[in-house]
């Protein structure tokens, strides 16, 4: 292609319309380039205004053809394009590879570019030999002398190879040498070309605004056809850049996700490290702390952070490091959600098997009660019974008459018996009158002295019956053990869940892990609940239990 831009250039010498035609060509094909390359770079946050500045660049190198009009303003639109195109390709080489300036000194090196190439450029319009009058946009001033002129330009050439060779140096620094082996992959094509690209530029440059005319199958001929070339290519190897980044991103995804789903984590530090290229790469519990590290923290779960480090050398891909975190995070969060189910499957098989025990025991505390109290009472009964008919078949009829007598009275005890003993499963009055009003006969049965402040909302029935069982339990475990002087009950609705607290001032010490308290732990927690106790030693006990409170329509 070098070669044929430079016939073109050659044989065109002797027709300036040929020539022209080709120059626009070769021109538009330049716009294109970099057209195209920023507009593939636009979607990438990572590369900030790179995108931009590849098209602003190729517009402004469109434009430069109208340098050559005879039209006045458009002659000076094209002048501007010109000084504007040297510009923003020396911001977009200082800006790489983030695309954009991130310190004080990169954005001196910026201006100062832009305020040298303004200088240079107006030299080499105002005295320059590509003008054979010199360039009428300049007011008339004093006429310099002949070696004055030489000098300007001669210091004007010495900035444009100067201008070329830094930033080529700076490209290729940037995108070659310093950065991570894992990223010189990718930056590599777009290094070497770019480097030619702006090397070429700064010395077809320099080479014009030396003092002479340049010849056209001189040197400068064969730069200006090398550097339309490589003006062509610097975008297109820029281009690579965004492939090899969407290829990068794609196979971190791939390396994380295998055919039977998320990696697990025991496997993700590797795959990793592997796809970014940084064997570095760690997930630790605390922050990068040595010199060359950087990391992403990654929140799993409520407290619980994992941190992923990694070399330095990768922060200039902030986009590849925030889509390696992002799966990083959703692997450990599917483990921690696959861990705390298996917990909690754990939990409600214990849980299960705890209500079954507490089943069958309280089937055993019935039968017993039944037994020694109530069976017995009515086994007397019938002794009684038996006793005053053999009595009223002596004719012992006062005899008989105190026998029924006691006879009655044993019924009445049977009776009471049962009646407290049905307590214990059911209460009329909360099915009757609601979980206020059993709360409130609870308390006054209490050998304790106790206090009950309950909202008078009908709850779901199942709701009102665990939060009694709850508070009877409660109140029954402080009777037999707390040594309390008044007890406390409380029961409030708070964002649509209903909270009993049982309160006493005894000794304190319970065990939440008692047999009794974890029967009330798996029954609040059948209804989606939480019970939690608190009783430090000598201060009393708080038992404190959270239930759903939907609406209950009693019609």
């Amino acid at each position: 292609m070098t070669a044929g831009v430079q016939a073109t250039v050659n044989d065109a010498s002797g027709d300036p319309l040929g020539a022209h035609v080709a120059l626009v060509i070769v021109v538009v094909m330049v716009f294109w380039a970099f057209l195209v390359a920023g507009l593939m770079f636009e979607p990438y946050r990572q590369f900030g205004h790179t995108g931009r500045l590849l098209q602003l660049t190729g517009i402004c190198h469109l434009l430069t053809v109208l340098q050559d009009s005879r039209s006045w303003p458009l002659a000076r639109v094209g002048d501007v394009a010109s000084i504007l195109m040297l510009g923003l390709l020396a911001h977009l080489i200082l800006t790489l590879p983030q695309g954009r300036i991130i310190s004080g000194r990169r954005r001196a090196a910026v201006a100062g570019m832009y305020a040298g190439v303004v200088a240079a450029t107006a030299v080499s319009l105002r005295y320059g030999p590509g003008f054979d009058a010199g360039c009428d946009c300049f007011p008339p001033g004093p006429e310099l002398s002949a070696a004055a002129q030489r000098g300007l330009l001669y210091g004007s050439a010495a900035f444009f190879w100067a201008y070329g060779l830094i930033l080529g140096g700076v490209l290729i620094w940037r995108l070659l040498i310093r950065p991570h082996p894992a990223q010189r992959r990718s930056f590599a094509l777009a290094a070497l070309t770019g480097a030619l690209t702006i090397v070429g530029v700064g010395g077809r440059l320099g080479l014009f605004v030396m003092p002479g005319t340049p010849a056209p199958d001189g040197p400068y001929a064969v730069v200006y056809a090398a550097t339309l070339t490589t003006m062509v290519l610097g975008p297109l190897g820029l281009v690579t850049v965004v492939v090899r980044a969407r290829m990068h991103q794609a196979s971190i995804l791939d390396a994380t996700v295998g055919d039977q789903g998320l990696l697990p984590p025991s496997e993700l530090e590797n795959a990793l490290a592997t796809v970014l290229k940084d064997p570095t790469v760690r997930l630790t519990g605390h922050p990068p702390v040595e010199p060359g590290r950087s990391g992403v923290p990654l929140r799993i779960a409520g407290d619980h952070v994992v941190h992923l480090t990694y070399s330095s050398a990768l922060d200039g891909q902030p986009e590849l490091i925030r889509s390696a975190a992002a799966l990083a995070r959703l692997t450990l969060r599917d483990d921690h959600l696959r861990a705390e189910l298996a917990d909690n499957l754990e939990a409600v098989r214990a849980s299960r098997a705890r209500i079954v025990q507490a089943g069958d025991a309280e089937r055993r505390r019935i039968e017993r009660d039944l037994h020694d109290g109530a069976q017995q009472r009515l086994v007397s009964l019938a002794a009684r019974l038996g006793l005053a008919l053999l009595q009223l078949s002596r004719g012992q009829h006062a005899t008989a008459t105190a026998t029924v007598t006691a006879a009655v009275g044993e019924l009445q005890d049977a009776l009471e018996e049962l009646r407290e003993l049905t307590r214990g499963l059911h209460s009329p009055v909360l099915e009757n009158a609601g979980l206020a009003q059993a709360l409130a006969s609870l308390a006054e049965r209490s050998p304790i002295p106790a206090s009950v402040t309950a909202t008078g909302e009908r709850l779901a029935p199942a709701v009102e019956r665990a939060a009694y069982f709850v508070a009877a339990e409660a109140v029954t475990n402080a009777i037999k053990h707390s040594e309390a002087q008044r007890i406390t009950i409380t029961a409030e609705i708070r964002n649509a869940r209903l909270v009993l607290t049982i309160q006493d001032d005894g000794v304190g010490g319970a065990r939440a892990t008692g047999s009794g308290l974890s029967g009330l732990a798996d029954r609040v927690a059948a209804l989606d609940g939480r019970l939690t106790v608190t009783s430090p030693p000598g201060r009393g006990t708080a038992l404190v239990a959270e239930l759903p409170s939907p609406p209950h329509d009693l019609r």
